[in-house]
């Protein structure tokens, strides 16, 4: 089945652009311009990707319209983000929002391409259809991206289960906040790497349990 995608865009050309590149490579691609049109749209359909600029005409703007996709469609779709002014605030409140992505404008359609390809890739490596990985007591629904302890389930969403799962496949190793964003999240390394910090928080706090060990000036570890 092919993957379905929602634009959310009010610059004719960019859209126009993106959904060209996406119909190429198979996706169903669905266009609206502004924030109402978008949760009608994700009211009636399942969308396996939703990107959006973050600066849309109306009263909705891009935060709320993903907080809006988020609680309908939960944390498994991909999300993308783009914007020309956002500050570290901006940032932090779209991740926390439950972004998987956010590019500055202006940007190259080719590296979005590589960015959902990555993506899609990592996606399909630690998916394995109906694969049930136990750690300790925390039992993981690699196909459904589900997480239970103790037959209690547990809600991440996908960065943070990303991080999560990357650590335990490699477990017993110290993991670098560059390698973690590297390779677990396919992101470009850059001096700020406060946002791995940030998601181990996270994580810690929704498990109720520290599973996840730091070393210090290193990174991060699961025993």
């Amino acid at each position: 089945m092919n993957k379905r995608v929602l634009i959310v865009e009010d610059e004719t050309n960019l859209a126009r652009f993106i959904e060209l590149e996406l119909t190429f490579q198979g996706f169903v691609v669905e266009k609206v311009v502004e924030g109402n049109a978008a949760l009608e749209k994700i009211a009636e359909t399942n969308y396996n990707m939703i990107i959006l600029d973050s600066d849309l005409p109306g009263e909705l703007q891009g935060v709320d319209v993903l907080k809006k996709f988020r609680a309908a469609q939960g944390d498994v779709a991909l999300a993308i983000m783009f914007s020309e002014n956002m500050t570290d605030a901006d940032e932090i409140e779209t991740l926390d929002a439950g972004a998987d992505l956010l590019l500055r404008k202006p940007f190259e359609i080719n590296l979005l391409m590589a960015h959902i390809r990555a993506m899609l890739r990592r996606i399909k490596e630690l998916t394995h259809e109906g694969a049930m990985l136990t750690y300790k007591d925390i039992t993981i629904n690699t196909s459904t991206y589900q997480i239970f302890i103790d037959d209690e389930e547990k809600h991440l969403t996908r960065k943070e289960y990303e991080l999560l799962l990357f650590l335990i496949h490699n477990k017993g190793s110290a993991c670098s906040r560059q390698k973690i964003m590297e390779e677990a999240w396919g992101e470009d390394f850059h001096d700020d790497t406060n946002s791995v910090d940030v998601y181990v928080r996270y994580i810690r706090m929704k498990l109720g349990k520290d599973y996840i060990r730091t070393v210090r000036s290193v990174g991060y570890y699961v025993d």
